[in-house]
C-alpha cells in the first residue's frame, strides 16, 4: 500500500492528479501535522469537485484550505497539494476550480523561498500553455497569480508607506482580487483599480457592495466614501455585533439597450465580455444583477425580460 493506497506507486503518480485521498503528506512535515494534511488534501478533493459533496459544503473548502496553508509548517505542502492536482487534471471543470485555489493561495500566503521558484515556474508554464485543451481563463488566473505574489512580497515594504494597506476584493464568482490602496482614497478610486486589472471597460456599470456575514442582500456603497471611513466603520461593526463584513465588486444595473434574453445562455457572455469571465459567472451576476436594478431603482424601471422559474 502506497501513499495514494492501492494501484500506481512512484513519484509520477505523487505528482499528478489522482482523485484517491492521499495517506500521508506529499512534504517532510512533522508528525503532528500529517493528519491535518491528509485532511487538507480531501477539503481541496471536494472544492476542485474530484470529490462528491453538497455544493454549500464544497464552498467552505477552499477558505479552509487556506487556513490550513497560513500555518507554519504546512504552506509549502498546501501549494504541492494543490499543484498535483492541476498537473494532468482531465477535467475542465476541476481544473478552473483548482486554479481559483491557486489565485486565494498567492494572495494570502507565500511559499517558501526554497519552493517559491518552483510555483512561479508552475505558473509561467499555464501562462504560456499553447495546448489545445487549455482553458482561456486559466492563463489570465495564473497571470494574477504571479502579480499576486509580487504584492505579497511587497507587503512589508517600507516603501509603501503606514497610509497604505492591502486590500482584498471579492467577486461574485467567489474568486477574489487583492491590491494596495491609500487610506484616504474613495471607493470609485479604488474600483477604477479593480476595472483596470479585471480589464472591464465600462467600469461604470460596476460598483461596490458591502457583503456582511449572515446577511443575504449586499448593500451599494457610496462611491465618494473613503477607505478609511470604510475600515471604521466595520471595525465597530464587528466589534458590536460580532459580523466581519467584506467588499463585494459586481455590476449594478443593467443598461437601458440592453435585453436579457434567458433562452439564450449566451448572450451574457457576448453583453459582457469586458468582464473577462465566464458565461455561467454572468449568468449569476446578472441573476443579482437584476433584482437589485428592479427593487434598488438603480436604473430606469422598465418591463423585466420573462426569466426562467426560479431566477
Amino acid at each position: 500500500m502506497g501513499m495514494l493506497g492501492s494501484g500506481d506507486k512512484g513519484p509520477a503518480v505523487m505528482l499528478r492528479h489522482n482523485m484517491r485521498d492521499i495517506r500521508e503528506a506529499l512534504t517532510k512535515i512533522s508528525p503532528q501535522h500529517e493528519q491535518l494534511a491528509v485532511q487538507t488534501f480531501r477539503n481541496i478533493l471536494g472544492w476542485m469537485s474530484d470529490r462528491p459533496v453538497p455544493e454549500c459544503q464544497r464552498l467552505c473548502y477552499a477558505q479552509d484550505v487556506v487556513e490550513v496553508a497560513e500555518q507554519r509548517g504546512l504552506t509549502d505542502e498546501v501549494y504541492m497539494q494543490v499543484m498535483k492536482q492541476l498537473r494532468e487534471n482531465p477535467s475542465r471543470r476541476s481544473r478552473l476550480l483548482g486554479w481559483k485555489l491557486m489565485l486565494m493561495l498567492c494572495q494570502q500566503v507565500r511559499p517558501s523561498d526554497s519552493l517559491d521558484e518552483f510555483v512561479r515556474a508552475f505558473l509561467m508554464q499555464a501562462v504560456n500553455d499553447k495546448n489545445e485543451d487549455r482553458i482561456e481563463e486559466v492563463a489570465s488566473v495564473a497571470r494574477q497569480c504571479v502579480a499576486d505574489l509580487n504584492i505579497l512580497q511587497g507587503d512589508d515594504n517600507p516603501e509603501l508607506g503606514d497610509d497604505t494597506v492591502p486590500f482584498q476584493i471579492l467577486l461574485i464568482d467567489n474568486s477574489t482580487r487583492k491590491l494596495h490602496v491609500k487610506l484616504n482614497s474613495t471607493l470609485a478610486q479604488m474600483a477604477d483599480q479593480v476595472a483596470t486589472m479585471l480589464r472591464i471597460h465600462h467600469s461604470k456599470d460596476f460598483a461596490f457592495f458591502q457583503l456582511t456575514e449572515g446577511l443575504a442582500s449586499h448593500r451599494l456603497l457610496a462611491e465618494s466614501c473613503e477607505i478609511a471611513t470604510v475600515v471604521e466603520k466595520w471595525k465597530k461593526l464587528k466589534e458590536t455585533t460580532g459580523r466581519a463584513s467584506r467588499l463585494l465588486y459586481k455590476r449594478r444595473f443593467l443598461r437601458v439597450d440592453e435585453t436579457l434574453n434567458a433562452g439564450d445562455l449566451m448572450q451574457p457572455c457576448r453583453i459582457g465580455r469586458h468582464c473577462g469571465t465566464t458565461s455561467t459567472t454572468l449568468l449569476v451576476r446578472y441573476r443579482i444583477s437584476v433584482s437589485h436594478c428592479w427593487h434598488n431603482n438603480l436604473c430606469r424601471k422598465r418591463p423585466l425580460p420573462h426569466l426562467r422559474q426560479g431566477w
